[in-house]
């Protein structure tokens, strides 16, 4: 949450920083979605 509030992803102007923190933003959802699969619950679609 604090990474989200503090942190402009899609309005960086460097282009490498910008995909480096959408291919981090991309590996974190899918570390939840795994874990939310392991622990046995369905995630919602949207918070």
């Amino acid at each position: 949450n604090k990474f989200y509030h503090e942190t402009s992803i899609l309005g960086t102007e460097e282009e490498a920083q910008k995909g480096g923190r959408i291919r981090l933003l991309m590996l974190v959802k899918q570390v939840l979605e795994t874990c939310i699969d392991l622990l046995g619950f369905e995630a919602p679609e949207r918070m």
